[in-house]
């Protein structure tokens, strides 16, 4: 364990030496962008590493980016204004009472008497799962915090005690089945609808729901399901499940569990109606809280406080921190365009402009995140275009491959939002992500484009 925290010690290091040198470019300094893009880079590799805590490296983030004057304070806490910061707070009132009424463990219950019973069964059960809930309820955020209870009291019933590496498997293959297909399903995730909107912006005709999805799913989606549940079924499966034996019958429903799915089920009806009412996901999420706390009403009482794991707070809000600060410093729009200054992008290469562009469009979401990458990429769509020939809604559509392509999941907020909620350790769940992005890019990179040549998109 010393040594691997020396290595990531020397990891970060050199990576702040990198960045020290990339900031006397002279590309940077035109924009005055040096001293962002040291703190950006090496609080990546401070996340990334993993060498001292996610919510010290925060606060870090934080005092840094203050004191030596590289953002304002409206950039820097940005993050605690956001929906993410507002939708995991009182998700975690939620957890925990899904966990202490006992609804968590009789959904579970039920769910594992219909899941094959195999370690891989489950975890392609989960997938599944979250993939019906991704065309359910259009939140990202809501649907994984409303879906982390059911996951990790699945886990527990089958006898894995939590963060051992069969329980992180069993939680992992839920949260990224309802978190990676919900890319090729239009209102499901935030870049996919920040993307058609840059679309209707250029005076583009962007895809309905049903072109979009054949777009993205058949490869994207489905294929990549049930190549996520390999990879997790390899990775994760550990010694034979020991399932929690029932005494008898199951008990009726206690009133507390009446109540909460009281309230879960009027949660997921604002949810899944955000498009008609127009109310933030985030303060669905905190009328769902209060209701839990509530006198008399919910099924919380003030002690419950005390069993929150307030750190990921603040995580979650410098991750969201950075993000501000790679757009604003224009540190995101440089290095796409650096890229599209190098790149080999020529017509009649369609092949090959399509892994350059799919490329760029991952690569820039290290820096940008997820949500960023349509933000930084749209404005430079038309220069991919006219330097490779291909329609402007193909290049936009390359940006798809992009944001389902993360290797880190500091890049996605919703992903750190289910790590820490659930306080998975955040090694494993980067190294799947590692792995899942890679074979992708391997295995179904080649395959998206054979059906988008099928399709006619090129």
């Amino acid at each position: 364990m010393r040594v691997r925290r020396y290595g990531g010690w020397l990891v970060v290091a050199g990576v702040a030496a990198v960045s020290v040198a990339l900031s006397r470019l002279e590309a940077v300094r035109d924009i005055g962008a040096g001293p962002a893009l040291i703190l950006i880079l090496t609080m990546l590799a401070l996340w990334a590493t993993g060498v001292i805590a996610e919510y010290l490296t925060a606060m870090v983030f934080f005092t840094a980016a203050i004191l030596l004057g590289i953002a304002s304070p409206e950039v820097t806490f940005s993050g605690f204004s956001s929906t993410a910061f507002w939708l995991i707070f009182p998700g975690l009132f939620i957890g925990v009472a899904v966990n202490q009424t006992g609804l968590g463990d009789r959904l579970a219950r039920r769910l594992l008497a219909r899941f094959p019973k195999s370690y891989v069964g489950v975890v392609f059960g989960n997938a599944l799962l979250g993939v019906a809930m991704a065309f359910i309820m259009p939140s990202a955020m809501g649907r994984i915090l409303l879906l982390l209870p059911i996951f990790a009291a699945i886990a527990t019933r089958l006898g894995y005690q939590p963060r051992t590496r069969p329980y992180v498997g069993v939680v992992l293959s839920g949260i990224f089945g309802t978190f990676f297909p919900a890319v090729t399903i239009l209102p499901a995730n935030v870049p996919n609808v920040v993307l058609i909107g840059a679309a209707e912006a250029m005076g583009l005709q962007p895809p309905d729901f049903a072109h979009y999805l054949l777009l993205h799913f058949p490869v994207m989606g489905a294929l990549r399901t049930v190549l996520t549940t390999a990879i997790v079924a390899w990775m994760y499966r550990g010694g034979a499940a020991q399932p929690v034996v029932d005494d008898g019958e199951t008990a009726p429903m206690s009133a507390a569990e009446w109540r909460l799915s009281a309230i879960l089920a009027g949660a997921l009806v604002l949810w899944s109606t955000d498009s008609w009412h127009h109310i933030s996901p985030a303060w669905v999420g905190m009328l769902a809280g209060i209701a839990c706390l509530w006198p008399r009403v919910g099924v919380l009482g003030a002690e419950s406080i005390r069993t929150i794991n307030v750190a990921s707070l603040f995580y979650i809000a410098a991750i969201i921190g950075l993000g501000s600060l790679v757009d604003t410093s224009g540190i995101g729009r440089l290095a796409a365009g650096g890229l599209l200054s190098v790149l080999p992008l020529e017509p009649g290469s369609p092949a090959r402009d399509f892994v350059l562009l799919s490329g760029i469009s991952s690569l820039t979401g290290v820096l940008a995140s997820q949500p960023g990458i349509p933000a930084v990429l749209t404005p430079l769509a038309q220069e991919f275009a006219n330097a490779s020939g291909l329609p402007l809604m193909t290049v936009l559509m390359t940006q798809v491959l992009g944001y389902a392509t993360v290797f880190l999941t500091f890049q996605a907020p919703a992903l750190v939002v289910a790590i820490q909620a659930l306080d998975l350790p955040m090694r494993e769940a980067n190294k799947l992500c590692f792995a899942v992005s890679m074979a992708s890019i391997v295995l179904l990179w080649p395959l998206n484009y054979l059906w988008w040549v099928w399709l006619g998109v090129f």
